[in-house]
């Protein structure tokens, strides 16, 4: 390329200039800026509560919010068992003496949120072993602390 001083001198400008829009415009994603920054990863806990006093002895529950990463019982009362269905829900089975302490700890994205999570009972069990078929007779709640 036979390109004239002036000619090369003009590409090298209109470079700079470029490369510096480029830098102010990516300046707020470099600086955390975006939604994530703020988010706290901990623990929130579950709780399972049967309105009537009925001895309930397991639950099947889904848990939807973002960024669930583990599951794990609260106390050693408890067995869970648990599968990730999609980035955003998790699916659960507690076994157990369910009742109104808290029975699973999940480790979530942001853990100050509690209110972004929400837990439906599926299907519960009694002690005895049968299938309990009001379900509307259960609350369950994510909340902070244990």
């Amino acid at each position: 390329m036979n390109e004239t001083p002036v000619r090369q001198m003009t590409l090298v400008r209109k470079f700079v200039a470029v490369a510096g829009v480029v830098a102010l415009l990516s300046a707020p994603v470099a600086c955390g800026d975006d939604a994530t920054s703020s988010l706290v990863q901990g623990n929130v806990f579950l709780t399972v509560a049967p309105s009537q006093s009925a001895a309930v002895g397991a639950v099947r529950v889904r848990v939807t919010g973002p960024g669930v990463s583990a599951v794990a019982p609260a106390s050693s009362s408890y067995t869970v068992y648990w599968r990730l269905i999609s980035p955003s829900e998790v699916q659960l089975i507690v076994l157990g003496a369910i009742g109104t302490a808290p029975v699973v700890s999940l480790t979530v994205s942001d853990s100050r949120s509690p209110g972004r999570y929400t837990a439906t009972v599926l299907e519960a069990a009694g002690s005895d072993d049968q299938l309990i078929t009001d379900l509307a007779q259960f609350s369950a709640r994510i909340e902070t602390g244990g």
